[in-house]
């Protein structure tokens, strides 16, 4: 359990903004989450840095639009856990991004969290006051609870009913108005 970190949950064009910046530098550890053949971000690769990157759609399950290669698999997942698990800094500063910052980034989030944390609420409260919009891709959690024998697929399935629950009070308040 790492002491002290700082975690960074966002989009591709946000992540590109930091990066770029002065601030980006200071970002030795970056996960980075595309579409297939889909660029990275600017600024992704500077000496020192730790990058891994990964490509595959942010989907669930198959469609006609999507095979089964596209899709997160169990090898993804397990890169996952490496990257984080070779973090030896005290106070690492870490990237995580997709495309809308919202799916595969905070699966990954939470993954990182409860490897940090070593507990499953903990790390879905610090995931949600770090991306609020969080809504971690299933199937990646599904993948992680294999690998590592845990339970964070209940843990999500909390944060997708909190969710929920916060767009109908939303939708709710919006049509009285």
């Amino acid at each position: 359990m790492q002491q002290s970190y700082e975690i960074t949950i966002t989009d591709a064009q946000t992540a590109e903004e930091i990066l770029l910046s002065e601030a980006g530098s200071t970002y030795l550890h970056v996960l980075s989450f595309g579409d297939p053949g889909r660029s990275p971000p600017r600024g992704l690769h500077m000496p020192n840095r730790k990058v891994l990157r990964l490509e595959f759609m942010d989907v669930e399950e198959t469609s006609a639009e999507t095979s089964a290669a596209n899709l997160p698999q169990t090898e993804h997942v397990q890169s996952v856990i490496d990257f984080f698990s070779n973090i030896t800094e005290p106070a690492p500063r870490i990237l995580i991004h997709c495309q809308a910052g919202v799916s595969r980034s905070t699966a990954a989030g939470l993954i990182l969290l409860f490897l940090f944390e070593g507990d499953k609420d903990a790390a879905a409260r610090r995931l949600q006051a770090i991306r609020p919009q969080a809504l971690p891709n299933r199937l990646m959690i599904r993948l992680a609870d294999q690998i590592l024998g845990t339970n964070l697929i209940d843990t999500c399935e909390g944060i997708y009913s909190l969710r929920m629950a916060e767009m109908l009070r939303h939708i709710r308040e919006s049509s009285e108005d």
